[in-house]
């Protein structure tokens, strides 16, 4: 008797143990998914190490720090210097500075213009900050807007049939839904903008919006993506193997394995981003490999008449798929050696994750 039967035999043996202790194991893995988090600034792509990102941090130790939304307004065609155009941007200006951690709003209805006359200099916003827009202060905001090389380019498209509203923000460092309140309230903004001027289009952009659109692209992918190979998977198990004892027990351990694999990340306190929310992905397909070769191993035991077709599955797969496994594992802690943090993180919940489908596929299966 070699090695691989005797520890075929023994996990057999006592399979009931094992199979309590991996559950217990699971359970304290998937406890971490209440603490996954998605992350919403693109620092997270950078390492500590990094001689560009440790530039950029120390100026913003000497200096405060602002993220940037900029609005495009596009007014009707051929009302976008009316009166009640300019009205309606005079207002949305006023409804920006109330922005959650609002640093500064600026837009062509409150750019400052200055000008002489004799030996005077006189400095003015484009627009009276109320009353009413008169046909005259129209034409002179148009005379000016359109000539100034401070705004065209920058709050006023070049051909003069968009504003910009560039609303600068200091988020605080300790609230990391900071971003989301920000959008959140522009969004919204916008909402009732669209509602009380019709014909009125908006765009929004701006580092605030990227680090979101960064984390929002990271939790489709763990929600949409990855549950839907899960399904694809699954359906390809049953079309292949006609066994629905083995598509129930394979189902079982590869979502075991990727909810162990979030669930990792959230233990480690591992921010998830586009790069890190797949790696549930590499687990999959290797554990439910693991599972195809121990099924059929079973199958092709049980068609030869084999007293114990699962030892000899267990026996004939034991020393390959361990094999396998923890050489893959190994090979994703080697993204350890990469200067990207997420490339890092991957490694270590691939690694983990294979780790623990691989105690599924030998405890759990047989």
């Amino acid at each position: 008797m070699n090695r691989a039967d005797r520890l075929a035999r023994w996990i057999l043996a006592h399979n009931g143990a094992l199979l309590a202790a991996l559950l217990a194991l699971f359970a304290v893995l998937a406890t971490g998914l209440k603490d996954v988090r998605f992350a919403s600034t693109d620092k997270n792509f950078f390492s500590d190490t990094n001689q560009e990102f440790l530039e950029i941090e120390k100026i913003e130790d000497a200096f405060a720090q602002s993220d940037v939304v900029m609005i495009m307004v596009v007014p009707p065609e051929g009302q976008a210097f009316a009166s009640e155009t300019l009205s309606a941007l005079r207002r949305m200006t006023e409804d920006a500075w109330q922005t959650p951690y609002v640093l500064r709003v600026d837009s062509t209805v409150n750019y400052t213009h200055s000008y002489a006359e004799g030996e005077d200099i006189f400095v003015e916003p484009l627009l009276a900050e109320d009353g009413e827009i008169t046909g005259e202060d129209a034409a002179r905001f148009e005379d000016i807007a359109t000539t100034s090389d401070e705004l065209l380019g920058r709050l006023i498209s070049t051909d003069g049939t968009a504003y910009g509203i560039n609303v600068d923000v200091v988020l605080p460092e300790d609230n990391p839904d900071g971003r989301r309140e920000v959008a959140a309230f522009l969004d919204a903004q916008q909402d009732a903008w669209a509602a009380d001027y019709p014909g009125f289009a908006f765009h929004s952009t701006g580092g605030v919006l990227g680090g979101l659109t960064l984390a929002q692209a990271a939790k489709d992918d763990a929600t949409s993506l990855v549950p839907i190979a899960f399904v694809v998977a699954i359906v390809l198990l049953a079309f292949f193997l006609r066994s629905a004892r083995a598509v129930a027990a394979g189902t079982a351990i590869v979502a075991g394995a990727t909810v162990s694999t979030f669930g990792v990340s959230g233990w480690l306190g591992i921010e998830l981003t586009a790069g890190t929310a797949i790696s549930p992905l590499a687990v999959m397909v290797l554990t439910l490999a693991s599972c195809v070769h121990m099924t059929l191993a079973w199958i092709r035991a049980l068609e030869a008449g084999a007293e114990n077709p699962a030892l000899e599955a267990l026996r004939v797969n034991l020393a390959p798929i361990t094999v396998a496994t923890v050489t893959t594992a190994i090979g994703f802690l080697g993204l350890n050696f990469a200067d990207s943090p997420p490339l890092r993180e991957m490694g270590d919940i691939v690694a983990i994750g294979l780790m623990f489908g691989l105690l599924a596929v030998f405890v759990f299966l047989p």
